[in-house]
């Protein structure tokens, strides 16, 4: 994640965001060979208004979460959402997921109904800082 104040935006900070300098030629083309980085910070600051203010609490890192009555599971490179490999711009909902270090992720044979009864039975046995993250 970046911080980026409106003075922030310069070439090299942009280049982290996205290290393709063909990609920011071609989207905000200039005279010298570079990109307009006026530009380009201008296109940034109008989609960051148009989303609205940054909501930490909206923010979801690796794991396992409830979103809008689906399961979305973020291993740090992509989203699974019930059980089909999402990317993280394909993403459509209200949480902001965030990448990070990838977790390996196993889909062996899946339980049956009554195992499934018993792991979740011990699952929220524990004392979860969220209530319902022992069905997760």
């Amino acid at each position: 994640m970046h911080g980026l104040s409106p003075t922030g935006f310069k070439i090299e900070t942009l280049l982290s965001l996205c290290p393709s300098l063909m990609s920011w030629s071609q989207a905000f083309p200039a005279d010298n060979g570079s990109f307009n980085v006026k530009m380009a910070a201008s296109a940034l600051m109008a989609q960051c208004y148009s989303i609205g203010t940054y909501n930490p609490m909206r923010r979801r890192r690796r794991g396992a979460w409830f979103d809008e009555g689906r399961v979305v599971i973020n291993n740090g490179r992509h989203l699974v959402i019930n059980g089909e490999r999402v990317h993280y711009r394909d993403y459509e909902g209200r949480f902001l997921y965030t990448a990070g270090v990838e977790m390996e992720m196993s889909t062996p044979s899946p339980l049956i109904d009554r195992e499934c009864a018993v792991f979740l039975k011990l699952a929220e046995e524990f004392n979860w800082q969220e209530k319902d993250a022992g069905k997760l």
